[in-house]
């Protein structure tokens, strides 16, 4: 009977394949959330319920299913039915070195470390005040804002007052384990990798996936149990339920991270197709896997696991037609050709050995899976940590060796059209070994354009000022010359996001770097860029650089150390090329802007007026003195700055100085970066490259 009424509703040609259509419906209402109008909503779910209606005989039970998931969505996940409910109640599901999260019903609240030690499954009711977590974090980078969102987190507690309940829930139990285990039984059981030196090593060359118990890690597991544990035994095939059963116990446990999700459903399909004698397509059984995964939890379609499996799915092509050394070439081609590009586009990075690598690794790390299940036995733990300083050593060696190219950020519609080409490679029988031939060049043309589009781009001519709150961080391209103007960042921005900007346009190379003075706030994002960058040189106002020249581009520095306040010390360099003139001023004051109108060399450079100014102390009214700005007569003006507690960047007078002498000025208020072209001098809000 439910042979029947699977094939019945499987079928993708003849009949609608139902469990198809409820997993795209699915998605859809997942994707939703990020529609804010509600008459948008109701509007697209009502078009959408009504397609069910085309055949409702035979497709009332997706409608039944879809009906109660858009009620579990709107409920838990679109609206905010948890203030409603005023429930004082909470239940610690993740515990960090400088935060935890606590779950009430569906939704999750972000609550910074305080006083009281906490633990998974305790639940606790506390006081305190409620904010509402909202994306400030620059697209580039990782937003950490945007990463709770997706988690459902919707409010951060701040000032809490906590008190403890009596009572706690099973994952206590199992998690109080973690702290008794060995780093392996840590990492591959109970997956805590956050600050594991393993997992940092894997992250080097992108293949930290290989230590999820999912997919690929689950399928060797199965194999070694299938063939070499349980070979001759007829029983295993009927009460295999009983182990997966356990690992999906297991899942739940650890919070149903998607990873083992996904594994655990994939592998009662197939126990159920094995003890049922019928087939699923594929199409079929990732429509099953995923309407399930979306339904424990709607916010998985924001995961680039959903990608990744859809990709595989409509990609993968496994050989069999040929000798067994040559279908393994064939099938590693295949798939690398198909995760590589989809790596470098949320990477921005090629890892040129990451898949020999895995290879290498698989073997040991599948070894270490199956030994760390010896965590039970107390007297291991001393083998298993000498197991896992084993492969951390292992893990590092590759780090020596490994060769990375950043490619920076490109368009999906690259991404679309590789993957048209290589869909009709491996899906068209052509006979034609020149039209095969042909379909690979250009295949291999559109990587190219993938891989180097961006060093194209970044031969223009460009300034641009990023927003890092009251800070400055400035870039400055050439003729495909990069020159950093200070690297620093305000209170509440992120130490690396200067580095992510860098990465995300491609650069691949620092020529050099100018730092106005030694305020955090103008150089503490060096270090997370040296990490990535072999900087050529770095001027400090200390090292006393009078003019640099590349290419003809000429910089002349104005510098004073004598000065007590270390704002007044900044290096201001004046850059001149191509018929402008561009002046970076760091900090200084009124004071030291004295100093330079009377500065005959700086006078007669800056006379005529200059193209582009940097201006002093983010905008402060201790900077931008009337008879500054009438010798230098600005056109554009960038200020790094916005209002903050105190600090009232960019004060009124200094606006109201520029503006009367005719300065375009553009201030990043914690929320805008903009790019100047220096040969056009028109002025650019940096926004995300959609297409």
């Amino acid at each position: 009977m439910w042979t029947s009424i699977i094939k019945h509703y499987q079928n993708l040609f003849t009949n609608r394949n139902y469990f198809l259509f409820t997993f795209v419906i699915t998605v859809l209402i997942a994707l939703s959330r990020e529609v804010t109008s509600l008459y948008i909503c109701i509007g697209f779910y009502c078009i959408i319920l009504s397609v069910f209606f085309i055949d409702l005989k035979k497709s009332y039970p997706f409608l039944i299913f879809t009906i109660v998931f858009l009620i579990s969505f709107l409920i838990f996940y679109k609206f905010d039915i948890n203030q409603k409910l005023n429930l004082n109640f909470y239940r610690v599901v993740e515990v960090k070195e400088k935060y935890f999260l606590i779950k009430q019903l569906q939704t999750l609240y972000y609550v910074p470390v305080g006083e009281v030690k906490l633990s998974v499954g305790e639940y606790i009711s506390l006081v305190g005040e409620f904010e509402k977590v909202n994306v400030n974090g620059n697209f580039w980078e990782f937003d950490f804002n945007s990463y709770l969102l997706n988690k459902n987190v919707k409010y951060k507690i701040s000032n809490v007052i906590i008190l403890k309940r009596n009572f706690k829930f099973i994952n206590y139990y199992f998690y109080k384990i973690v702290n008794t285990s060995n780093n392996l039984s840590k990492l591959f059981i109970f997956q805590q990798k956050t600050s594991d030196s393993v997992y940092k090593n894997l992250n080097n060359y992108s293949l930290t996936y290989l230590i999820n118990l999912s997919g690929l890690n689950v399928y060797l597991i199965a194999n070694f149990f299938n063939k070499k544990i349980f070979k001759n035994s007829k029983r295993y095939k009927k009460y295999k339920i009983i182990p997966i059963i356990l690992y999906f116990l297991y899942s739940y446990l650890l919070g149903f991270k998607l990873f083992i999700l996904k594994s655990c459903i994939l592998l009662i399909i197939n126990w159920i197709e094995l003890n049922w004698n019928f087939r699923l397509s594929k199409f079929t059984k990732l429509s099953i896997i995923w309407i399930v995964c979306l339904f424990i939890n709607p916010l998985f379609v924001f995961n680039i696991g959903f990608v990744f499996s859809i990709i595989a799915v409509l990609f993968i092509k496994k050989y069999k037609d040929k000798k067994p050394m040559t279908n393994l070439i064939y099938n590693f081609l295949i798939i690398n050709s198909i995760f590589i590009p989809l790596q470098v586009f949320y990477d921005y990075k090629f890892f040129w050995f990451s898949s020999i690598f895995e290879i290498l690794l698989v073997p040991f790390i599948s070894f270490c899976f199956i030994l760390s299940f010896l965590f039970i036995i107390p007297f291991c733990n001393p083998i298993l940590e000498f197991v896992y300083k084993i492969l951390y050593l292992y893990t590092k060696s590759f780090s020596y060796i490994n060769l990375t190219t950043i490619v920076g950020s490109f368009s999906v519609l690259w991404l679309i059209s590789y993957f048209i080409i290589l869909k009709v490679i491996l899906s068209l029988q052509i006979n034609k070994k020149s039209i095969r031939n042909f379909l690979i060049v250009i295949l291999s043309f559109n990587s190219f354009l993938i891989v180097e589009f961006n060093q194209l781009l970044n031969l223009n001519s460009t300034i641009v000022m990023l927003n890092v709150g009251n800070a400055n961080s400035f870039l400055l391209q050439y003729k495909g010359k990069n020159i950093l103007f200070d690297a620093g960042s305000g209170v509440g921005f992120n130490k690396t996001s200067f580095e992510s900007y860098l990465i995300y346009k491609g650069i691949r190379k620092i020529d050099a770097a100018f730092i106005s003075h030694n305020h955090k706030d103008h150089y503490d994002q060096l270090e997370s860029i040296e990490r990535t960058y072999n900087i050529k040189e770095i001027f400090w106002n200390t090292d006393n650089k009078r003019t640099y020249v590349i290419k003809d581009l000429k910089i002349t520095n104005f510098i004073e150390t004598s000065n007590k306040d270390e704002n007044d010390n900044s290096q201001v360099s004046l850059i001149e090329v191509k018929n402008r003139k561009i002046l970076f001023t760091g900090d200084a004051t009124k004071k030291r802007e004295y100093s330079l109108i009377n500065d005959p060399i700086f006078e007669s450079k800056v006379k005529g007026g200059i193209d582009f100014l940097q201006v002093g102390h983010h905008g402060s009214k201790t900077s931008t003195s009337e008879s500054f700005i009438k010798l230098i007569k600005p056109k554009t003006c960038f200020i790094s700055g916005h209002k903050k507690n105190n600090l009232n960047f960019p004060s009124k007078e200094t606006i109201d100085t520029l503006n009367k002498y005719s300065c375009k000025t553009y201030v990043t208020n914690g929320r805008n970066s903009y790019k100047y072209n220096i040969r056009t001098s028109k002025v650019k809000r940096i926004q995300k490259n959609s297409f």
